[in-house]
């Protein structure tokens, strides 16, 4: 038989019962100390990873995104500015063909004008067509 300090008897049963509430006290406790010194290292260890890996990652993948998207409204804006300078080409050209046109008829116009009323000598008028056309 095991004595108390104070000379008392202990049986087996109290020590084991004794033992075995430690024992579970000391589990709750080392399991709570895991816990903190896990969260703290997990902590810095995803602080190291999000900083070193994760922010990298995703700055490089916005940087591209915005690149792609520059890229697309430069294409569009140099296709749209095309399609106008060529329209407006368009415009000129026909505005120039008009005013050529109006005026080679002018021209002939005014040489038969001149012709008709013999205002000009025959030279003259055979000059003027050659200039009108």
């Amino acid at each position: 038989m095991i004595q108390h300090n104070d000379n008392t008897p202990v049986t087996i049963g109290i020590l084991n019962e004794s033992l075995k509430e430690a024992m579970k006290t000391n589990r709750e406790e080392i399991k709570k100390d895991t816990q903190e010194i896990t969260r703290e290292i997990m902590t810095e260890v995803l602080g190291e990873f999000t900083e070193e890996v994760l922010l990298p990652a995703v700055t490089t993948i916005v940087k591209d995104e915005i690149q792609k998207e520059i890229g697309l409204a430069k294409t569009e804006l140099k296709d749209y500015v095309d399609k106008k300078n060529g329209e407006l080409r368009g415009d000129i050209i026909s505005v120039m063909k008009g005013d050529k046109d109006r005026d080679q008829t002018f021209k002939t116009k005014m040489t038969e004008i001149v012709a008709r009323n013999k205002l000009a000598r025959d030279d003259e008028v055979t000059l003027l067509y050659g200039l009108a056309r």
